[in-house]
This record gives C-alpha cells, structure tokens and sequence, in this order.
C-alpha cells in the first residue's frame, strides 16, 4: 500500500496478513479465493467492459468458470480486473487453472492496454523491471511536491 492511498494504514495491513488473517482462516478454515488480477493503462473503465464483452461471454458458457465475477476498480492511473471465483450455483469453484485459461483471451481484448497480470501496485512492479533490467530511476520534481519520489522510494529495497 501506498503512503499517498487513503484508507486503511500500511500498519494495519501488517497486521492483517501476517497475524489477523491467519489466524481467522485456521479458526473458521477458510481458504483463499482464486484471483487473477489484470492491470491497464491507457483506457476507461467504460471502454474496457466494452472491450471485454468476448470474455464474459466465454465466461458465461463455460461450466469451468461458472461462478466466477470480473470486478473493475478505477484506481488512477490504471484499471485493475480482479477475476474471483466465487462458488457456482452447482457448489463448484474455478481453480486457478481456469483463471489462467482466461489469459490470452483477456490479452487479445486489450493488447497493449494491458501492462500487467499481477496483484502487485504499479510502483513495486516498476521499480521490479528497474531493478531487473539493472536500470535507476531520477525524477526532478516541482508541482508534485516530491510525491514521485517518495512513491517509489517507499518499497523495501527501492534504493537498490
């Protein structure tokens, strides 16, 4: 989580994932939902149900992925779609074998719109290709007030 995203402070997260959420999963046995989550640039949320529209329909027809949503988020500068899936009327779950079938089908629909299958923010996997690609990054801020580079300096290991 980002210092510049409103909500729920990065401590809280902490807890959660590392104490609140384990603990609630081995008292009631939960078990994580499959997802996949898909990240776009360059689009409107709009435009991208639109573009979509082939995948929902495959959705719809096969029994495989019965029970499994497509949920937008706008989240400036991008769009995230998070494919859950949810228990079908049958009683039956896509795995994440199904989820993945998705893939090139979603990568058709939205070419190079699509920068990312990944549940990571935009910052970790920008500065991920950074550190893979043995490149740095320098901006020379004015009207953001530093906020860029207090953004991508915010991850463990950013200074690398």
């Amino acid at each position: 989580m980002c210092s510049s995203d409103l909500g729920v402070p990065h401590e809280l997260d902490t807890m959660l994932e590392g104490q609140i959420g384990p603990r609630l999963a081995e008292r009631f046995g939960l078990q994580p939902t499959p997802r996949r989550v898909f990240r776009v640039l360059g689009d409107g949320e709009s435009s991208v149900s639109n573009r979509l529209k082939p995948v929902s329909k495959r959705m719809g027809k096969d029994p495989n992925l019965a029970g499994v949503m497509l949920h937008y988020r706008a989240h400036t500068p991008e769009i995230l779609l998070t494919f859950e899936a949810l228990e079908s009327e049958a009683g039956t779950r896509a795995g994440e074998e199904d989820l993945r079938s998705l893939d090139a089908d979603v990568i058709e629909c939205l070419g190079e719109d699509l920068y990312a299958i990944a549940d990571a923010p935009l910052v970790d996997l920008v500065s991920q290709a950074l550190r893979d690609a043995g490149l740095t990054l320098a901006t020379a801020e004015s009207c953001t007030g530093g906020g860029l580079g207090a953004l991508l300096t915010e991850g463990a290991g950013s200074s690398a």
